[in-house]
């Protein structure tokens, strides 16, 4: 409830909300379905052992619906999210959600279900469902979402079925460190393809190897005596790699929206190639944890920049070019090796390539900006961040 959070309670400890408003910020604190405004009936109003199990009636309700509480949870949060973005004294490109115990739990969902949260601060919010179920642990019953086990490694699901690993944008990696992927992937059971899919002809390469996989399934159906069936194919892969591009280099036309960004395809769309493929085109998928892997993801803007501080991102690339390509380094901007203050090598870059501001300093964020485009937009090739 909102109580403790406005400072309606003697526990000072948690009146945050309250604490915010004075530092400036504006603050939303609304309650949650099964809490204090929202305890429903004067049946489940009587004592607190009735107000637990409200709690638990709603639940059940959710499920027999085929929902779950969090969904409710979640769908509340967004709706608060749209009342502070309807303010013009809000500013909407900074919204943060903060909360302590199941208030941080909802944090922590909310930051993961609404792109506008930019900031999240969780006071024992969640544990890990393993342990959870491992030393039986009772949570709440917002924590408890249908089939949160089974969610598994796309491999799982795949399974024995026909896999084409498509490599795009081959022309701006390095070839020798990716020929090492290709293999890796090719003894995992893969057919890999690398393509670049700005050359229209890279296309028939994949047509032949799509009519090959596919040619012994085609094959029983026709010993069977059965007609020949259209081939769907779901596209998958993280964001920001080239998903969308291929399916309209496929049909010959725009039938989705790309961008070079992630986030650009937000749902699922079935699109008809030609009479014998349709291909069913998905927003990009990452993995739970993505831990180091999570700069060389930012560095290439398969994950949004603002997800990790630009600073770091750009150090990293800097860093990475300086390990494993010095000599791009140095052509690129002019380097022969890394400064211990990067401070200063930006600096460099900076006065190198005209990023000024009045009076002749350096703009540090513009430069930051400069080298994260610099692979963003394809200015460096040759280069590949993920290492075998």
């Amino acid at each position: 409830g909102k109580s403790e959070v406005i400072g309606k309670t003697n526990n000072k400890m948690f009146s945050y909300g309250l604490d915010l408003v004075k530092r400036g910020y504006v603050v939303i604190a609304p309650d949650l379905l099964c809490f204090e405004s929202r305890q429903g009936s004067e049946k489940f109003k009587k004592n607190k052992e009735m107000q637990r199990l409200y709690e638990r009636f709603e639940f059940c309700k959710y499920i027999l619906n085929g929902s779950c509480l969090q969904t409710k949870y979640l769908h509340d949060l967004s709706v608060a999210i749209d009342v502070l973005c309807s303010l013009e004294y809000v500013d909407k490109n900074n919204i943060g959600a903060i909360g302590h115990s199941l208030g941080g739990q909802e944090s922590i969902w909310l930051s993961w279900f609404d792109e506008r949260i930019k900031c999240c601060i969780s006071s024992c919010g969640i544990s890990c469902i393993k342990d959870i179920e491992d030393y039986e642990v009772v949570q709440n019953f917002a924590f408890y979402v249908p089939n949160l086990n089974n969610i598994c490694d796309i491999d799982e699901i795949i399974k024995d079925k026909p896999k084409i690993m498509i490599m795009t944008k081959i022309d701006l990696c390095d070839l020798e460190e990716t020929k090492k992927w290709i293999k890796y992937y090719e003894n995992q059971g893969y057919h890999v393809l690398p393509l670049n899919l700005e050359d229209n002809k890279s296309l028939k390469p994949l047509i032949n190897l799509t009519n090959k996989v596919l040619k012994d399934y085609h094959q029983k159906r026709e010993d069977k005596g059965l007609l020949k069936r259209k081939s769907r194919a779901l596209i998958i892969g993280i964001p920001n790699v080239g998903k969308s591009t291929l399916i309209n280099r496929l049909s010959g036309k725009k039938v989705v929206q790309a961008g070079n960004k992630p986030g650009v395809t937000k749902q699922l769309n079935w699109i008809r190639v030609n009479e014998d493929l349709e291909l069913l085109d998905t927003p990009g998928i990452l993995w739970p944890k993505l831990a180091e892997g999570a700069y060389n993801l930012a560095s290439l803007t398969a994950i949004k920049e603002e997800v990790l501080p630009l600073f770091e991102v750009a150090k990293y690339i800097l860093e990475t070019l300086s390990k494993y390509y010095p000599k791009i380094l140095k052509e690129r901007y002019n380097l022969e090796k890394l400064d211990d203050d990067i401070i200063n090598d930006l600096e460099y870059i900076g006065r190198r390539r005209g990023c000024l501001i009045k009076g002749g300093e350096v703009d540090i964020d513009k430069v930051i900006i400069l080298i994260i485009n610099d692979v963003k937009l394809g200015n460096i090739k040759g280069i590949t961040f993920d290492r075998f």
